[in-house]
């Protein structure tokens, strides 16, 4: 492919990083040394999913069941078990790739947009 390569990083943090494949429309999710490959909804998904786990109350119950949170989400062939602090790492990973998508899109839009006279 000329110009344009096939798999670039989205965000990255110490623990993981979001690449974007650019011949299937795919994102790459690589979290604690295994790589999940996601479809757009999917990795939406997945940050939604994240996002509904309810950290305070797994910070104030004294149960052992709310130390962890197990789930996986659609089109993800993995199961995530996830700490707290595992929880918020990849939240910040999620939102930071999020972050830099819409940039990419809003810079996009500026530069190739058709100039109005």
């Amino acid at each position: 492919m000329v110009g344009k390569q096939a798999v670039s990083e989205v965000y990255s943090t110490i623990n993981g990083k979001v690449l974007q494949d650019n011949r299937d429309y795919r994102f790459i999710l690589e979290w604690q040394g295994e790589s999940s490959t996601l479809k757009l909804p999917c990795f939406f998904g997945l940050k939604r999913r994240l996002d509904a786990i309810d950290i305070e109350q797994m910070l104030n119950s004294p149960s052992a069941c709310h130390d962890v949170e197990i789930f996986s989400s659609c089109g993800c062939d993995r199961c995530f078990v996830l700490t707290i602090p595992e929880i918020l790492e990849l939240r910040n990973l999620l939102n930071g790739a999020r972050v830099m998508l819409e940039l990419n899109s809003i810079i996009y839009e500026r530069l190739y947009r058709p100039v109005l006279s």
